[in-house]
C-alpha cells in the first residue's frame, strides 16, 4: 500500500485522538476547554440528561445517581454538563454546543441559566470522609469554612439560596469510594441521606449527582454488612433517583471510530464490513444503515472486535479495565498499541478477536477466573489447548475466534456462523475453512448449534446425542401414540389435564 521500499508499520499511519488517551478527572479537568473538546454526546447520554431534567422539572427530584460500567462515559458527560451550566460563559457555550442541549426536553426549565451561571462543586471520591471533601471544595470555591458536617449542609443551603448564582450543582465522581469508606464510619452513610434530603427540601436550585459503577446495594453486599446496615443503605438509596448510563454497542462503535484516526486511503474497502453487517442482521434486525461505515472508521480493529469491545467492557471482569478507550492506548502485552508497533501496513490487516483473546489471556486471566465468566473461560481455554495439541496453528486460531465471539455474544448480536468467520480468514478458501471446522467438530472441540446456525466451543461429554437419536429412530418401524402414556408412566391426573 506504499511505494517506499522501507516497511511501514501501522503506528506510523494510525493515531489515537488525544481526547481518548486520557481519563477524565472531574475536579482537575473542570474549567478546561481541552477536557470537553472532542467529546461526542451519543443518544444514550442525551437521554440521561433528558430523564434527569424531566424529574427535576415535574417532580422536584434533585438527587441522582448515574450508574454504569467503566468506559461508559459517565465522567465525561458529567464534566460536559457541569460546564454547560457553569459560571464561565465561554466554556458554557462550548459545552452546550457539544451536548446539543437545545434538543434536550425540559432542560431549560430544570436548569435555568442566566449570565450568572451555576456554582459547580466537583468532587472525586476516595477512602476518606465525604463531608470533609465537600467542606474542602466549598472553601476553595467560596472561602466559606465548614468545621462540622452540619456546617457543610448549612453552607450548601446558603449558597443555593444566594442570588449570586443560578443554582448549586454538587457532582461527586467515584462516589462508590466514599460509600466504601462509609463502612468504617456510620455517620458518613447518614450524611448521604442528609445531602439527598437537603436537595429536596431547599426552595432554590440545588442539584446532587453521584456517579457510580454499580448500585448502592452492591457496595453494601461487597462489604458483607449485616442485614440491618444493608437496610439502612437501602433507605439512603431510596432518596436518590438512579439513572443507568450504558452506551449501546453501536454507540461504542461510533465512539471508537472517533477515537481512531487513519487516512482514508489506507482503510480497506467496505465489502468486508457489509458482510459483517449482513451476518449481524440475521440475529439483530435493527441494524442501523450506517453501521458499516462506522465499523470501517474503526480500522485496524476488525469489525467483529469493534462490536465486541462494548459488551466485553460491561462484564464483571471488565470493571477492572480503565475503559474501552484505555485499551486503545494501553501498552500491555498483546494490546492494541503493541499490535500497531509490530504490524506492517498492508491490505486486510486487522486486530482480530484472536488478538483480543491473547490480550485477555496475558493480562486479565487471573481476574476472569474469579468472575462470573470463569467456567466458560476455562472451557474455552481447554478447547484452545486441545486444538493446539491436535491440529495446526490455524485450528487453534479458529477456536480462539469462535471462543471470543461465543463468550461475549450477549449484547453484540454476533454469532460465529460460517459467513462471519470468513471475514476473519479471507486468505483461506471456503473449502479450506470448512475443512478446519470439520476437523474441530470431529475432535469435539467445537460444535455447530443448529438453533442459531453458528459454531461454539464444545462443552459437555463426547456423547453425540444427534447420532444416537438418529440410530434409535432408524430402528423404529412403527409408532403408536397411545402407548406413550404406558411407556412414560405418566400419572392419570396429568394426562387428564393435558387432554382438556
Amino acid at each position: 500500500m506504499t511505494s517506499n521500499s522501507r516497511h511501514v508499520l501501522l503506528d506510523e499511519v494510525v493515531q489515537i485522538s488525544p481526547y481518548y488517551q486520557r481519563s477524565i478527572r472531574l475536579n482537575d479537568d473542570f474549567g478546561s476547554s481541552d477536557a470537553i473538546n472532542g467529546y461526542v454526546c451519543h443518544e444514550t447520554a442525551r437521554k440521561v440528561l433528558s430523564n434527569m431534567a424531566q424529574q427535576v422539572a415535574l417532580a422536584n427530584q434533585r438527587a441522582f445517581t448515574w450508574t454504569g460500567p467503566y468506559g461508559s462515559g459517565k465522567s465525561s458527560l458529567a464534566l460536559a454538563f457541569a460546564t454547560a451550566i457553569s459560571t464561565n460563559k465561554k466554556l458554557r457555550e462550548d459545552a452546550r454546543r457539544v451536548l446539543s442541549l437545545n434538543n434536550v426536553e425540559f432542560l431549560s426549565d430544570a436548569f435555568p441559566v442566566t449570565s450568572k451561571g451555576w456554582l459547580v462543586l466537583p468532587i472525586v471520591g476516595g477512602h476518606f470522609s465525604i463531608s470533609e471533601a465537600i467542606a474542602k471544595v466549598i472553601k476553595e470555591k467560596t472561602s466559606k469554612e465548614s468545621e462540622t458536617s452540619q456546617d457543610v449542609l448549612d453552607n450548601l443551603r446558603e449558597l443555593a439560596q444566594s442570588k449570586k448564582y443560578d443554582g448549586v450543582a454538587l457532582v461527586i465522581d467515584e462516589m462508590g469510594k466514599f460509600l466504601e469508606a462509609s463502612s468504617f464510619d456510620s455517620d458518613d452513610i447518614y450524611f448521604f441521606q442528609e445531602l439527598a434530603e437537603l436537595s429536596s427540601r431547599t426552595t432554590s436550585n440545588f442539584l446532587l449527582i453521584g456517579i457510580l459503577h454499580q448500585a448502592f446495594r452492591q457496595y453494601a453486599k461487597f462489604q458483607r454488612f449485616s442485614e440491618q446496615i444493608q437496610n439502612e443503605w437501602a433507605k439512603v438509596q431510596g432518596r436518590f433517583s438512579d439513572i443507568p448510563l450504558v452506551a449501546s454497542t453501536d454507540e461504542v462503535v461510533e465512539l471508537l471510530g472517533k477515537a481512531i484516526y487513519v487516512p482514508q486511503k489506507f482503510i480497506p474497502d467496505d465489502a468486508l464490513y457489509r458482510q459483517v453487517c449482513v451476518s449481524l442482521g440475521k440475529r439483530r434486525p435493527a441494524v442501523s444503515l450506517d453501521l458499516s461505515e462506522k465499523l470501517r472508521s474503526c480500522w485496524p480493529l476488525h469489525p467483529i472486535t469493534a462490536l465486541l469491545l462494548g459488551p466485553i467492557s460491561r462484564r464483571q471482569f471488565g470493571q477492572n479495565e480503565r475503559s474501552v478507550f484505555g485499551f486503545l492506548g494501553s501498552l500491555e502485552s498483546h494490546g492494541f498499541q503493541e499490535f500497531l508497533r509490530s504490524t506492517e501496513l498492508g491490505h486486510d490487516i486487522f486486530y482480530t478477536p484472536e488478538n483480543y483473546w491473547s490480550y485477555l489471556k496475558a493480562n486479565l486471566e487471573p481476574i476472569i477466573t474469579v468472575s462470573n465468566d470463569s467456567h466458560r473461560w476455562a472451557v474455552a481455554t481447554e478447547a484452545v489447548e486441545r486444538a493446539e495439541a491436535k491440529g495446526s496453528y490455524l485450528h487453534a486460531s479458529v477456536v480462539k475466534n469462535i471462543a471470543i465471539i461465543d463468550l461475549f455474544k450477549n449484547g453484540s448480536g454476533l454469532a460465529a456462523d460460517n459467513e462471519l468467520l470468513r471475514t476473519i480468514y479471507s486468505q483461506l478458501s471456503t473449502n479450506e475453512l470448512n475443512a478446519i471446522l470439520k476437523d474441530l467438530s470431529e475432535w469435539k472441540i467445537v460444535v455447530f448449534r443448529k438453533f442459531n446456525d453458528a459454531w461454539s466451543v464444545f462443552e459437555g461429554s463426547d456423547f453425540d446425542i444427534d447420532a444416537a437419536a438418529a440410530e434409535v429412530k432408524a430402528q423404529i418401524t412403527s409408532f403408536d401414540p397411545n402407548k406413550i402414556a404406558d411407556i412414560a408412566n405418566f400419572p392419570q391426573s396429568l394426562l387428564s389435564d393435558t387432554c382438556i
